[in-house]
């Protein structure tokens, strides 16, 4: 029993030491330098990424050591990738990000319709209307 725990503990300890890990963490901000919170951060490639505090920092642990494309993004503003970080088994790499803002037009398009409906009936529990038999056949309403 106990040289079947020593194997059990042994394969583990070689099994953790083949997929060594890192960190990454950093700062979004603005152009102004003021932080971005809730800026989100992609580690290309992989299903990992985090999102900024209230002042822009951000980590992301248990990186698989190697060479990744890194992401940052936030809604209104320009993604930016910083290509080739390398990420190093038990250390943090430093990687800050700054994001423009983008044109209005480039998020939502070049035109906007808005279109308003009047109510068929009126709600207003003071406001009466004699409807005759005829205006109620030409409703627009489901049959």
């Amino acid at each position: 029993m106990t040289r079947i725990l020593l194997l059990f503990l042994l394969s583990s300890t070689v099994a953790l030491a083949q997929h060594p890990m890192g960190k990454l963490s950093g700062r979004i901000v603005d152009d102004l330098g003021d932080p971005l919170p809730g800026a989100n951060v992609i580690i290309e490639g992989t299903r990992l990424g985090a999102s900024a505090d209230d002042d822009g920092n951000y980590f992301v642990i248990g990186i698989p050591a190697g060479t990744y494309d890194v992401t940052a993004s936030f809604v209104g503003f320009e993604h930016h990738t910083v290509e080739a970080i390398q990420i190093s088994s038990g250390y943090t790499t430093e990687q800050s990000f700054e994001l423009g803002m983008t044109n209005y037009f480039e998020i939502f398009g070049p035109c906007l319709d808005c279109w308003g409906y009047e109510p068929l009936i009126s709600t207003d529990p003071f406001a009466s209307r004699r409807i005759s038999g005829e205006e109620i056949e030409h409703m627009p309403i489901g049959r």
